[in-house]
């Protein structure tokens, strides 16, 4: 009977604790991201974490490059980390592994982060800021809260005037942007800058398409993507070439489906798989963009513009100077 009567005690002081712990909510983060300033080379960021119930929380920033499968050192692009609790700084310490800082929140609902990112400081991320676009890939820009990833994350822009944003980010308003965990937030293609956006929505994805040019001269069909597998990170696209500006308008095509393949080590040249033509593409961190969808493609060396294809969690990216051949399946009226 003793047994019976401790046996029903433990469950009726565990039941509560357990109903406490799930009416817990998760902790959220938004992140104002500052690039007024793009010629500095810097973005400011700020975090506002919410529903915290920590003394101490450990902040980091991820080690891996997406769809690269290779450890990168973000954290070196990370500069003047500092935290506030109630209007006033508080403590951040380094760590042991040079990823990962302590901040001290005295159990505090709420607190914020500050930093800098400096891309340049990253080799991979060279040229990734620029006086016209920034080219934010997550896993380098956003802080995490350790353990306390699962909750919604959401971010607004600061920009220069005339910048847009291209996003697989859900649109929460006008101006912020959101998913409902850290995992895929960070995994969202961002693209900040001047270029052309354009939309359209196929079997219910809403594709985005960002085109770093002054105007639209060609455009693209993707008909179909195919993984080879995960440890090879190879991707193949089969394009076909739909409209090409000439003589200062757009014009229709029929033409036969190319077919390129990135390469898994990053390399800077392509192979014909199958198709009628010999390209040179440089197709750098392709994950694919989902059959039907419309790209607008830079023909030709000199081109001076680069494509990218955003979906939620995806990025197909055909940078300037990518060569494409099209065979022509009918004759064109010029």
């Amino acid at each position: 009977m003793k047994r019976a009567l401790l046996l029903f005690a433990l469950l009726f002081v565990a039941a509560p604790l357990l109903a406490q712990e799930a009416a817990r909510p998760p902790v959220s983060v938004t992140y104002t991201l500052d690039a007024t300033q793009p010629k500095s080379g810097v973005v400011k960021v700020e975090m506002l974490i919410e529903n915290n119930q920590e003394d101490e929380v450990t902040l980091g920033i991820p080690v891996w490059a997406p769809g690269s499968y290779r450890v990168v050192a973000y954290y070196l692009g990370v500069q003047d980390l500092e935290a506030e609790v109630d209007g006033k700084k508080t403590e951040v310490t380094a760590t042991d592994h040079k990823s990962l800082w302590k901040v001290k929140t005295d159990r505090k609902s709420e607190f914020k982060v500050r930093y800098s990112l400096k891309p340049a400081e990253v080799l991979p991320l060279r040229g990734h800021l620029t006086e016209d676009h920034y080219d934010l890939q997550g896993p380098s820009a956003w802080l995490f809260v350790k353990d306390q990833m699962n909750g919604p994350h959401k971010v607004s822009f600061k920009l220069p005037p005339e910048w847009k944003v291209g996003t697989g980010l859900k649109k929460l308003d006008s101006t912020t942007f959101g998913a409902r965990d850290y995992d895929t937030f960070i995994d969202c293609p961002i693209e900040l800058g001047k270029f052309s956006l354009h939309g359209f929505e196929l079997d219910g994805v809403t594709y985005e398409i960002v085109l770093h040019t002054s105007e639209e001269f060609a455009v693209a069909k993707l008909v179909e993507d195919k993984q080879s597998g995960k440890l090879t990170g190879r991707t193949e696209l089969t394009l076909d070439l739909v409209s090409i500006r000439i003589n200062g308008r757009m014009v229709d095509l029929t033409t036969e489906e190319v077919t390129t393949s990135s390469d898994s080590r990053g390399s800077k040249s392509g192979k014909v798989i199958g198709g009628t033509a010999a390209v040179g593409a440089i197709l750098g961190g392709i994950f694919g963009g989902g059959r039907g969808a419309a790209i607008g493609a830079a023909s030709g060396a000199g081109a001076g513009g680069a494509v990218q294809v955003l979906t939620k969690g995806q990025r197909v990216r055909i940078p300037a100077e990518t060569r494409l051949s099209f065979t022509l399946q009918n004759p064109v009226r010029i």
